[in-house]
Formats: C-alpha cells, structure tokens, sequence
C-alpha cells in the first residue's frame, strides 16, 4: 500500500512534532548533592560528599541518618514497622523516603530539581 502526498507529509509532521517535544521535555537529572532531612521543627542539609551519621529528634523519639558513598538511609528509627528502614539507600535526585509516625523524611537532591509532576 503506498502513501499518497498528503499522508507523507502529515506523517512526517507528526514525526517531527514527537522529535522536537521530546527534545523541549527531556532534561537530564542532575547528579545529587545533598540530603534534605526534614524534622517536626527544622530541615537540615547534608553533603552526600562526606559520610556521616546523624540523629534527627521526632515525635517518638531519634531517627539516625547514614550518608556513605553519595548515598544515604535511615540507619535506626523508633517507629513500629521500620517501613523507613526497609526503603533503603536513597542516591538519585528525588529519591524519597520518610519515617511518618516520626515525623522526619529524607529526600536527595541537586542544586535546582526543577518541578515535577506534583508542583508543576
């Protein structure tokens, strides 16, 4: 079956209109830098070029932070069902987790993330 003149040049019109929205809408994410941990009463930013361990005061009592490797985790953390532990090691841009009974969360982040999907 051939294409007639017009379906050839709607085709490519489409094609170029997919390519160039692609193009304006893919930005590479950012190489992380930090740790934000947020607490019931601050936020604190962490340099996930040094490792270090850190406790965080919350609602039920201290969360410890771990940053090794560019990465960070909860390490230890009073609330029941460990859910925050589990998460594991967090090392992308916008990578989240958070111990809720606490209060403090933890998430990686680079010098500008921009607006997601949630701000936007």
């Amino acid at each position: 079956m051939w294409l007639r003149p017009a379906d050839t040049i709607i085709l490519l019109l489409a094609v170029t209109a997919v390519v160039v929205l692609a193009r304006a809408l893919w930005q590479p994410t950012e190489a992380p830098r930090w740790v934000e941990v947020r607490t019931p009463t601050e936020m604190v930013k962490l340099d996930l070029r040094q490792d270090a361990e850190a406790a965080f005061p919350g609602t039920l009592g201290s969360s410890v932070i771990l940053v090794e490797d560019g990465r960070a985790r909860f390490s230890s953390s009073p609330c029941r069902n460990r859910v925050c532990i589990v998460s594991g090691w967090l090392g992308r841009t916008g990578d989240f987790a958070a111990c809720v009974p606490n209060g403090i969360s933890v998430r990686i982040a680079a010098r500008d993330d921009g607006y997601d999907s949630i701000n936007y």
